[in-house]
């Protein structure tokens, strides 16, 4: 039975995974989405239908505690996964020094160089080109906003591959195709300036 409120997926007579009309992630998206739904037919979460597989929406959690003002408290948050310990968040520590602590910057950047990551290697992967290694880095920018308040202005990322067979080019090509189909550059990308510097290693 479909899980109240999932979106509908389907593989399409080409073998791309499509949703609600709109393209995916190519062949080898649907061949996994094939295999997690063969596996879990009898689960909730993912379950079969005579058109193809289908999935319900994934979710995560992290949870923070704030004690204090702004610029006098301070928080603690935790992530759902258990992944790593309770980390603390200042305002001090955002907008100064990190002195040892994370911000919401610096998980917007890990966010989005993990998934630029996995975007971008299937996009290679799907036009032929696996590759041996990415480098990938993100740097995120808290701003002032026009008119006042701060912002999250800008994730540039910059990607290093190494790759056998694919000249410069074809290389900056492709990872631009792979930050266009990033959900996390998706989620971003009305709001915040996204850049890619793409290179080959030497």
């Amino acid at each position: 039975m479909a899980q109240r409120g999932a979106p509908s997926y389907r593989c399409n007579a080409r073998g791309t995974a499509v949703a609600s009309g709109v393209h995916l992630w190519g062949p080898a998206f649907a061949r996994w989405w094939q295999r997690l739904d063969n596996s879990a037919r009898s689960t909730s979460d993912v379950y079969s239908d005579p058109k193809g597989p289908q999935m319900a929406d994934i979710t995560r959690r992290a949870d923070v505690v704030w004690r204090g003002s702004l610029f006098q408290g301070g928080g603690e948050f935790s992530v759902g996964s258990g992944a790593f310990a309770s980390q603390g968040v200042t305002w001090a520590s955002r907008t100064e020094e990190p002195g040892g602590s994370t911000s919401p910057e610096e998980l917007v950047a890990a966010a989005h160089a993990s998934c630029y990551a996995m975007a971008l290697s299937n996009t290679m992967d799907e036009e032929g080109h696996p590759p041996d290694k990415l480098e990938i880095s993100s740097v995120v920018t808290f701003a002032p906003k026009p008119g006042g308040g701060m912002m999250v202005a800008k994730s540039a990322l910059t990607v290093r591959a190494t790759v056998p067979g694919l000249d410069a080019t074809g290389f900056d090509q492709l990872a631009r195709k792979g930050e266009e189909g990033c959900p996390v550059s998706n989620a971003l990308r009305d709001s915040v300036e996204i850049t890619v510097d793409a290179s080959l290693a030497t």
